[in-house]
């Protein structure tokens, strides 16, 4: 099947309903629906998202992204709660000049779209840092620019152009205030569905999924990106080119199986693309190959799914992956049983299932690091608040680092791994080089006025 390109929608998307969430175990689960109904009850129907959310705080943290210069990350606040108008997000300065602990950046943080999913990051032409999160409540994509100041910290935007034009610094003498993304940095993902044969509609509904691809050139000689966004709920990736500019234009949006968590993309050749999407409610990753032209166009190449071994079922499957340094691995978390597996990538993209680490509880993130020349992989358990260290040479957990409640994303930037605890609104920190002072010392990211 071959689908045909067009520009983007810029028009932000109306709220939905608040979707489901994520969550730990099952008692887990119950203690922390039953809290959020007590904070419904408690709080005055009158705040209900109507209190502008605080740029120097987390507020139930979800994913965290690392700057491609490795020297800042990004911390996605959720507002699972609903009592903020959205959510941020800060970013975090790895390693400061003095070598201390890392410090946020509460000056440069941005209000984005209520419960964010996954987070990517690229680099424009221009050199611009851009991250991309997908909105669960509401079905967009926003786009958040990074660029450095005089001092090499960063400035996050995500204004509509006319307000750009018009914006003043704010008080810290940063170029813009602290805002809410809107305008052109707001895709509306319910412009761009799929219909199938029997006339349903899809399109990339409680988006969650995000993967930015590797380069491809047009035949206008122009540079774009692949952008890759799925839903949870709505069975369809969304396939867009970025290009050096910034701007998006529309390529395609295919079918995929209900359930869909996290995108990668492994690159056959310029313009022939795999997708691999792991899934949450099935136990299955879904393989799709891709098939650009020179004028955008993409066609559709049936590949054969993958999936685990089961040895029993929760109805909970898969959650992050990441591929190995050596790029012919993959690792996913996964939950039936709690286990880190691992694949084999094979040429053309497909994958063979190899085997998997026995873990507890609710696996959910996954980062790898180069430690002095030995792979290590990191797996944060949201039921057990630690994270796994596992070496996967010898398919065994040879550590854990306990770190705060439930957490969740993972991010890995100048020897220090950074995550998200998502029930007590804090970011951990702590040291994966073995051979530096801070390794494995758990620090909490103080948050700042």
């Amino acid at each position: 099947m071959t689908y045909g390109s067009g520009h983007a929608n810029l028009n932000p998307g109306a709220h939905r309903p608040l979707p489901a969430s994520f969550v730990g175990g099952a008692a887990r689960s119950v203690a922390l629906l039953l809290s959020i109904s007590v904070i419904f009850h408690a709080a005055c129907i009158d705040n209900y998202r109507q209190i502008t959310p605080d740029p120097g705080q987390f507020a139930w943290p979800g994913a965290i992204v690392a700057d491609p210069a490795g020297d800042f990350v990004y911390v996605v606040s959720t507002n699972f709660d609903s009592r903020y108008t959205g959510g941020t997000l800060i970013p975090i300065q790895v390693r400061p000049e003095d070598g201390g602990a890392p410090v946020p950046v509460s000056k440069a943080a941005v209000e984005i779209g209520p419960f964010g999913g996954d987070a990517a990051v690229s680099l424009l032409g221009d050199g611009t840092t851009r991250i991309w999160v997908p909105i669960r409540d509401g079905d967009q994509l926003d786009l958040v620019d990074s660029v450095r100041d005089a001092s090499n910290l960063p400035e996050l935007e995500c204004l509509a152009q006319e307000s750009r034009e018009k914006a003043e610094p704010g008080a810290d003498g940063d170029a813009y205030a602290f805002h809410r993304c809107r305008g052109d940095h707001v895709i509306d993902l319910r412009d761009y569905d799929f219909v199938d044969e029997e006339g349903t509609t899809f399109w990339a509904n409680d988006a969650y999924g995000i993967s930015v691809g590797n380069q491809m050139r047009t035949f206008d000689g122009d540079v774009v990106n692949p952008v890759y966004v799925s839903g949870i709920v709505g069975s369809a990736v969304a396939v867009f080119t970025v290009a050096a500019d910034g701007s998006l234009q529309w390529r395609a949006t295919l079918p995929i199986t209900e359930g869909a968590h996290s995108i990668m993309e492994y690159v056959v050749d310029e313009f022939t693309r795999v997708l691999w999407i792991t899934n949450r409610s099935v136990n299955l990753i879904d393989i799709i190959k891709l098939r650009f032209d020179r004028f955008g166009n993409v066609r559709e190449i049936p590949m054969p799914s993958v999936s685990a071994d089961l040895l029993g079922s929760s109805g909970d499957y898969f959650r992050e992956m990441v591929r190995s340094g050596d790029g012919r691995l993959l690792y996913a978390a996964f939950r039936s049983p709690s286990s880190l597996t691992i694949f084999e990538i094979l040429d053309g993209g497909g994958l063979r299932y190899r085997g998997l680490i026995p873990l507890d509880g609710t696996p959910s993130g996954v980062a790898i690091f180069n430690d002095n020349g030995k792979e290590v992989v990191y797996v944060t358990e949201s039921s057990l608040d630690f994270v796994y260290v596992i070496d996967p040479a010898s398919m065994a957990v040879v550590s854990k680092v306990f770190v705060g409640a439930a957490p969740s994303g993972i991010a890995i930037a100048d020897g220090r791994a950074f995550v998200a605890n998502f029930e007590d609104s804090t970011v951990s920190w702590f040291g994966v080089d073995s051979l530096r002072p801070d390794y494995h010392k758990v620090g909490i990211v103080e948050p700042r006025d």
